[in-house]
């Protein structure tokens, strides 16, 4: 309860004026006090508890009814607002449950209970008004009030009205029940009341609030005879409440706030929805964005709330683009650049639903394309910015353009070409003209590039070529206003655009030729002067490409061979004016196979044999060269291999898919995929800085790549798209990623067995500690996918149990195994029953003490989940024999190293201050909890004949006596105790020794201390070897953290005290220096008087000051000189 409490909660809380009618009372009283809790669940049970002990009470005169109505009458005027909440809901149920009541009993209740006075603090009068308005609330919301008399109806607005204009936040809520009270009177009713309320909003618009207009507009609806045109015109000036006159007093009166909060006042959205309903939206909204000339914070929070409300309701979408109005739009923009780091800004998050909603707008069918390319002018010209985007993080250009229609896209292309060619000029009021910056124009020309990925163009030739063209002018020729900064990137984005998958290849084939020739024809009549011009070998190159794509045109035969030439030597003759070396040399490679092809067609056979051994067959030239495409890591390439290779493969010979299955072949270590140029080390540095370059340019294109359709001739592709992420060992895993690809592809014809696959996973999981670490997920499923497919095809598992015995040796054996524990757990977790012999082997590892201890923690987590297994364990099994054998060895050695650890701490005896012994406790009796919960899993599950329960009891309760417990292993304890029948309050030797000897702590001389804390100290190189070794072994459990973490606590803590203690010993060091020792045994005493003049002097105090006496005790003892005296005289 805050200061100066209210007097009427002083007043309801005196216990005195409960009257004295039993224990029913009492329980009244507890959901009372249950009523002000913050919780709304227990409000709201406590609520329904106290009316469902009252319903049944049928005098209405009954004391323990009177009694709970003046408490909840009383509490309304509480100053904690979950009091008001859970007493107001009771009430307004109260109310409804007794319709009867007596309002004339409800307002004598608040004139007692809720009386205002002069003498209270200006909050406590403020609190009553507020329990008057929650009081007539009540009555509206049960509906009491409207089923009384006319005289009440009035009275309560009175008092209604009244309170709310004794505080401003209080108005808001005393209209709102009045609006909801009007609303459900009629018109016969309301006239009643109606000089009240005509009274309250009969005003001029400079004396009208948030409030008063709300209730204006209610009115207006629900009852229009009342406020008619004759009640407008006498009050407010106008005929209509929205009107071209009114428009400038309503932008006043709602963005006139007292605080900021007020912009979620309801009177907003249900003008928002009047207005767009009129025509005069327009000029509204340029009044609102007069205020962004110098917005206020209000103005900021108010107009993006109205702009929403319109933008959500609005029938006209032709008003879009004036609701981006430039001032607005100006100011929210340099909101979000000074405002890039701040995510959590209010406005600016309601700024970006707005975009939401304007780019959702755009997707209506029924949209005209002239409001589509309006509203996007707005946002790249004035007042918008073209990286508006990057600013707010909403992509509404892209959006927008994804929704434009066939027509919407060519006139937004030559727009884009506008702002390329610096014709469209950026548009600024009140400022000289200027220009585009080179990045802008490069943004434009990517944009450009989207465009072209719409499928509605790609059936449109004509369009595609002219932008195929205009880019290869920008790009490749010689422009006056394009830099040397500036032409690449113009290249980029035509080879970008050459990269979409048209829905046939004969329409690739047709665009790619009528390119090609467009641009030799230009090139001959010097039409076009290329910025680089091409060598004598590519201009050679160039010539030989013109002149085999004719003959290809011209020729009928071999028709389903000829695309593959025809397409590849089309992008080979536009990769000359790009990458001349490669694409040469893949030039005279294509038509040495095309002549190859033709002698072939023609059976022009006069080689003899030896000649047709060393020539290899054109396909196995072509596929070659393919498959040097793939490695190259640009997407052009791959795309390009995907188009022609379904058309390859029925000539496809043996030796041809050997290429490809060597591709495959991971234990091939030579480079198959890189070219023969490529083998130096400068060449291959100058190709990895361009592959960097080209990812860095394919950013914006992999969202168009996600959009396209998947088939099997795009697998090659798609596949190797993932590879362009890859920083380090780019050539190994293009490769490798380019197996998998192929492998799919190629289907049967790359078909392995199960076992080979599993030994393929497995071997390149263990290439690397980076490798493994990226693929332990999908190798471990990939492995365990092709168990469950051996089982589905009823294969012999014999050599997966090896492949898997194999690697879970090396697993716990070898130090430099990086295999993950999740490729055992994932087929542990399967129903095969050959699980039985991997369970044996982790058996034997688990007790293996030439095996590390986190390890052997790892062998009994994976057991405790092959326990957990429990379809396996009730299935029947071949396996019987195995299964006994495991559970036998597994109940021996559970007893064997129960008693090995209690004997070997009664060897050690005292000698447990040694590191070594300390470190192996530590890790051990972690090794016993899980030793623990392993048994208490196996003790449900297991075969009776293999396990002899007694004798692990037996151990287990030595143990226990020789073993103090903490932590999760004595969680284990406790629970296998109590599930085999062992007692839980075993107490061990260390435990009952601390008991009997407490007292004797003290005593331990100082150097056994001092070898204890070298003991820690030595410790602490094992702890921090075990952390190493526990976070490999993170990936099979996560039950270990809270361990970890207690351990690291408390060995902070003790480095703290050996901190504190060293610091100590210093300081004791530093202030003994230059001070001589002093023995009693050398001190000769004088007489009784001397030895008082000497006390008295204070020299032998000084020489024999003790550091650690009690500063109280010294001083006590310098207030009492002659109890000091005797002390010390005593003493000696």
């Amino acid at each position: 309860m805050p200061h100066g409490k209210h007097m009427v909660e002083t007043m309801i809380s005196d216990e005195s004026e409960m009257p004295k009618m039993g224990r029913k009372y009492s329980n009244i009283l507890d959901n009372f006090t249950k009523l002000k809790d913050n919780n709304s669940s227990v409000r709201l049970n406590s609520g329904l508890a106290l009316l469902n002990h009252i319903r049944h009470i049928t005098d209405q005169n009954d004391k323990e009814l009177d009694f709970t109505l003046d408490k909840m009458v009383a509490r309304l005027g509480s100053s904690l607002t979950s009091t008001r909440i859970g007493f107001y809901s009771t009430l307004t149920a109260f109310l409804t449950i007794y319709p009867d009541t007596a309002v004339e009993k409800l307002l004598s209740i608040m004139n007692t209970q809720l009386r205002p006075a002069g003498s209270n603090l200006k909050s406590e009068n403020a609190d009553i008004y507020m329990g008057h308005i929650l009081l007539c609330g009540a009555m509206i919301r049960s509906n009491l009030l409207a089923q009384n008399s006319i005289e009440f109806q009035q009275q309560i607005m009175e008092i209604l009205l009244n309170a709310g204009k004794q505080r401003s936040y209080l108005s808001f809520i005393s209209t709102m029940f009045l609006s909801e009270f009007i609303t459900q009177l009629d018109i016969e009713s309301i006239k009643n009341v109606w000089p009240i309320v005509e009274k309250e909003i009969g005003k001029p618009w400079s004396e009208q609030t948030l409030d008063t207009f709300y209730v204006l507009l209610i009115l207006r609806d629900k009852h229009p005879l009342l406020v008619n045109h004759k009640f407008l015109k006498q009050h407010l000036g106008i005929t209509e409440i929205i009107a071209k006159e009114s428009i400038d007093d309503i932008v006043k009166l709602l963005t006139a706030l007292l605080r900021i909060i007020s912009y979620q006042h309801p009177v907003y959205k249900l003008f928002c929805e009047k207005l767009v309903t009129t025509e005069f939206v327009a000029d509204f909204w340029k009044g609102v964005d007069q205020k962004f000339i110098k917005p206020s914070r209000s103005d900021e929070y108010v107009a993006v709330e109205m702009l929403r409300l319109i933008l959500v309701n609005i029938t006209d979408k032709t008003i879009i683009p004036v609701l981006l109005s430039p001032n607005l739009l100006q100011h929210m923009l340099k909101r979000f650049s000074n405002c890039k780091k701040n995510t959590n800004d209010e406005v600016l998050m309601a700024f970006r639903k707005v975009l939401h909603l304007i780019v959702s707008a755009t997707n209506d069918k029924d949209m005209k394309t002239k409001i589509q390319f309006s509203i996007l002018k707005k946002f790249i010209l004035h007042p918008g910015d073209l990286m508006i985007e990057k600013k707010t993080g909403i992509k509404v250009i892209q959006v927008i353009m994804g929704n434009l229609r066939i027509d919407g896209i060519k006139k937004l292309s030559k727009f884009y070409r506008e702002i390329i060619e610096n014709k469209t000029t950026k548009e600024r009021e009140g400022t000289k003209t200027e220009f585009w910056t080179n990045a802008e124009r490069s943004y434009v020309a990517q944009l450009l590039t989207k465009l072209m990925g719409r499928p509605e163009t790609f059936l449109d030739e004509d369009w595609r070529l002219e932008q195929l063209i205009f880019l290869f002018n920008y790009g490749f020729c010689e422009v006056s206003d394009v830099g040397i900064e500036l032409a690449p990137q113009f290249k980029d984005s035509f080879y970008r655009a050459l990269d979409y998958k048209l829905p046939k290849l004969d329409n690739a084939r047709n665009l790619l030729s009528a390119l090609v020739h467009n641009l030799d024809s230009k090139l001959q009549s010097n039409v076009i002067r290329l910025r680089l011009p091409l060598n004598d070998a590519a201009t050679d190159a160039w010539k030989r490409v013109i002149d085999l794509i004719k003959k290809l045109e011209k020729n009928t035969k071999n028709s389903e061979a000829l695309p593959i030439f025809h397409t590849m030597n089309l992008h080979m003759g536009l990769q000359l004016f790009s990458d001349p070396e490669m694409a040469i040399m893949s030039i005279n490679e294509l038509q040495c196979c095309y002549e190859r092809l033709n002698k072939k067609s023609k059976k022009h056979k006069k080689l003899n044999n030896t000649d047709m051994e060393e020539e290899p067959e054109w396909v196995e030239v072509v596929v070659d060269l393919l498959l040097s495409f793939l490695s190259k890591n640009d997407h052009l390439f791959r795309s390009l291999v995907g188009c022609v290779f379904p058309h390859i493969c029925p000539y496809l010979t043996p030796s041809a898919v050997h290429q490809i299955l060597a591709v495959l072949d991971i234990k091939n270590t030579q480079k198959t995929l890189t070219m023969k140029k490529q083998n130096d080390d400068d060449s291959s540095d100058t190709e990895s800085e361009s592959e960097d370059n080209e990812e860095h340019n394919e950013e914006d294109e992999e969202e168009d790549e996600e959009e396209e359709s998947v088939s099997n001739d795009e697998v090659l592709s798609e596949s190797e798209s993932e590879s362009e992420n890859e920083d380090e060992n780019e050539d190994e895993t293009v490769t490798d990623k380019l197996r998998i690809a192929l492998h799919q592809a190629l289907g049967d014809a790359a078909m392995k067995t199960d076992d080979e696959d599993i030994d393929a996973l497995i071997e390149k999981g263990e290439r690397s500690a980076s490798v493994c670490q990226e693929l332990n997920d999908k190798l471990a499923e990939c492995c365990t996918f092709l168990v469950r497919c051996a089982q589905q095809a009823n294969l012999v598992t014999k050599s997966i149990v090896e492949i898997y015995g194999e690697n879970l040796t090396a697993f716990f054996k070898k130090r430099d195994c990086v295999l993950s524990p999740m490729l055992f757990k994932g087929v542990l977790q399967l129903c095969w029953e050959d699980n039985w012999q991997l369970a044996l082997l982790l058996v034997d590892f688990t007790f293996d003490s030439s095996i590390r201890y986190f390890r052997r923690n790892q062998a009994l987590e994976l057991l405790l989940i092959f326990y957990n297994n429990n379809r396996l364990l009730n299935m029947s099994t071949k396996y019987t024999n195995v299964r006994m054998e495991l559970e036998a060895t597994l109940c021996k050695n559970t007893i064997n190293t129960l008693q090995e650890t209690s004997d070997l701490h009664l060897s050690n005896g005292q000698s447990t201050l040694c590191s070594n012994v300390n470190s192996q406790k530590k890790v051990s009796q972690k090794f016993i909890g899980h030793l623990l919960i392993l048994l208490r899993v196996v003790h449900t599950r297991c075969l009776s004949k293999a396990w002899n329960w007694q004798t692990v009891k037996t151990a287990l309760i030595n143990y226990r006596s020789q073993n103090s417990l903490f932590g999760d292993t004595k969680t284990a304890y406790n629970k296998l105790a109590t599930e085999i029948g062992v007692p839980l309050n075993v107490l061990s030797k260390k435990e009952n020794a601390k008991l009997d000897s407490s007292s004797d702590t003290d005593e331990i001389p100082q150097n056994n201390g001092k070898q204890s804390n070298i003991g820690s100290q030595n410790g602490k190189t094992s702890e921090s070897e075990e952390e190493k070794e526990e976070e490999e072994s993170k990936e099979v459990s996560h039950s270990d953290n809270e361990q970890t973490k207690k351990k690291k606590n408390k060995r902070k803590q003790r480095e703290k005290q050996l901190l504190k203690k060293e610091a100590r010993e210093l300081r004791a060091q530093v202030m003994s220096q230059d001070i001589e020792p002093f023995k009693f045994s050398s001190v000769n005493l004088p007489e009784n008087d001397d030895v008082v003049e000497l006390f008295q002097n204070g020299d032998l105090h000084d020489n024999s000051t003790n550091l650690k006496a009690p500063q109280k005790r010294n001083q006590s003892l310098e207030d009492n000189p002659e109890s000091k005296r005797r002390k010390r005289v005593s003493h000696a």
